[in-house]
C-alpha cells in the first residue's frame, strides 16, 4: 500500500482508539540464513497432457495444473490475437498490452510467457494429429456386404467362385481382394445360410458391383446380397447406417428396372401401361 493509503488506515483505526498495524506480505525470493545469496524461485517444470492422468491419480492438488496450463495458453492466444487486430491501438499501447497479457499468463500458469506459448504449440500439434486420425477411422465406413439365402452346404469356394465367374471380367478379383466368412452355428460348427464378404482393398466401386449379384442364383438357391455396416450388432448408429445403405440399394435397382422399360418401351417390346403398378412394384422390390 501507498503511505498515503497507510495514513488513512492508521487515523481511521486512532478514531475508533485502535493501532493500526501494517500487515506483512511475504517476499517472492528464498533467502539463505546469512541473507548473502538470494536464489529466485524456479518456475515447475513443463508437463505433457499425456502425462496427467497417472499424475492426477497420485496428487490431489487442485486445480489440476495441466488444465491451468492449458487454459492460460488459450487465453493468451486469444488475448493476444485481439490485440494484434486492433488497428487503432497504437504501438506504444499495443506493447503494454502484450506485456500484460503475457504477466497474467505467467502468473496464472506458472511459466514464463514464452515457455508456456513453446508448451501450448507443441502439445496443439500432438492433440490436432490425434482428432485428425480420429476423424478419419470414423469417416471411413468398412466395405462389407452380407449375403443371405445361402444353401447350407455352401463353402467359401463357392461363394468365391460364383463372385468370381460374374465380375471377375471387370475386376481383379482374387481371394487377398475377397475376404468371405460363413456364419456357423456356435454348437455344431455348420453353416448357417449367410455370409460376410468384405472388400479390403477399399474399392467401392467393387463393392457396387458386388451388389448387383443380389438375386442371383447360387447351388440352387436366389441368394440375397447387401451393404452391411460395422460396430455393436445392436447399436443405433449400425441400425441407422443398415437402413441408409438398404433404402440406397433399393433406390438403385429402381432405376434400374425403370430404365430397362424405358428401353423396352423405346423398341416397342412394352406398350404404355401393359404392366400395372403391382407387377412394376414387385419386380423393382426383387430386382
Amino acid at each position: 500500500k501507498s503511505a498515503a493509503q497507510l495514513r488513512r488506515l492508521e487515523k481511521r483505526a486512532e478514531i475508533r482508539g485502535e493501532k493500526y498495524e501494517a500487515p506483512e506480505y511475504p517476499s517472492n525470493q528464498d533467502i539463505d540464513e546469512n541473507k548473502k545469496v538470494v536464489t529466485a524461485k524456479s518456475p515447475p517444470a513443463i508437463e505433457s497432457i499425456e502425462d496427467q492422468p497417472a499424475k492426477c491419480a497420485d496428487s490431489d492438488a487442485s486445480p489440476d495444473p495441466i488444465n491451468r496450463q492449458l487454459a492460460a495458453a488459450k487465453k493468451l492466444e486469444s488475448e493476444l490475437n485481439r490485440i494484434d487486430k486492433d488497428k487503432d491501438m497504437k504501438s506504444k499501447d499495443r506493447r503494454s498490452a502484450k506485456r500484460k497479457a503475457e504477466a497474467i499468463a505467467t502468473e496464472e500458469s506458472g511459466l514464463s510467457a514464452e515457455e508456456l506459448v513453446d508448451w501450448y504449440k507443441k502439445n496443439k500439434v500432438q492433440n490436432d494429429k490425434k482428432e485428425e486420425s480420429k476423424g478419419n477411422r470414423r469417416s471411413r465406413d468398412p466395405l462389407i456386404a452380407f449375403v443371405g439365402q445361402l444353401s447350407y452346404e455352401t463353402t467359401i469356394d463357392d461363394l468365391f467362385g460364383h463372385i468370381h465367374s460374374l465380375l471377375g471380367d471387370d475386376y481383379p478379383v482374387s481371394k487377398e481382394m475377397v475376404k468371405i466368412r460363413i456364419l456357423t452355428d456356435a454348437k455344431t460348427q455348420r453353416s448357417r445360410g449367410m455370409a460376410f464378404v468384405e472388400i479390403t482393398n477399399g474399392d467401392p466401386e467393387f463393392l457396387y458391383a458386388l451388389l448387383t449379384l443380389h438375386q442371383t442364383m447360387l447351388k440352387g438357391r436366389r441368394i440375397n446380397i447387401e451393404r452391411s455396416a460395422g460396430g455393436k450388432k445392436h447399436s443405433e448408429a449400425r441400425k441407422t447406417k443398415l437402413d441408409h445403405y438398404r433404402k440406397e440399394q433399393e433406390s438403385h435397382f429402381a432405376e434400374v428396372v425403370e430404365k430397362i422399360f424405358s428401353e423396352y418401351k423405346k423398341t416397342g417390346e412394352l406398350r404404355e401401361n401393359e404392366l400395372d403398378e403391382g407387377v412394376i412394384t414387385v419386380l423393382k422390390r426383387h430386382a
